[in-house]
């Protein structure tokens, strides 16, 4: 790979650079990540589209009380996405708390984020 950037100034090989950076994460990005890639990889020979992962305020809640969970596992998968994307766009918990009670009543009519 180097020799693709021989004339390249501002090529920098993390690995020479943070050896022991790279080193101390490494288990870290594939205990995380081959996991995640094996589910997609998975889902690309099926045939299948990856779902949604939902936020962590917005899976309690939905384990906490069955009919929101139905009626959130019976949206469209972009509606879902929606609402994962509202609820994980937020950088507090308290916030992402606050989003989630707020699109409960949506959910339970089956609605959109945006849907009037």
């Amino acid at each position: 790979m180097v020799e693709d950037f021989a004339n390249v100034d501002a090529y920098v090989d993390a690995s020479d650079r943070w050896p022991n950076e790279i080193a101390a994460i490494r288990p870290v990005l594939l205990g995380c990540g081959l996991a995640y890639v094996r589910e997609a990889i998975a889902h690309e020979d099926a045939g299948t589209a990856l779902p949604p992962r939902p936020d962590d305020e917005l899976t309690e809640r939905l384990a906490a009380d069955d009919r929101l969970a139905e009626a959130f596992a019976n949206l469209t998968p972009s509606r879902r996405r929606e609402y994962n994307l509202h609820v994980s766009g937020a950088k507090q918990s308290s916030t992402r708390a606050r989003r989630v009670e707020q699109i409960v009543p949506s959910v339970l009519n089956g609605k959109g984020l945006r849907d009037r």
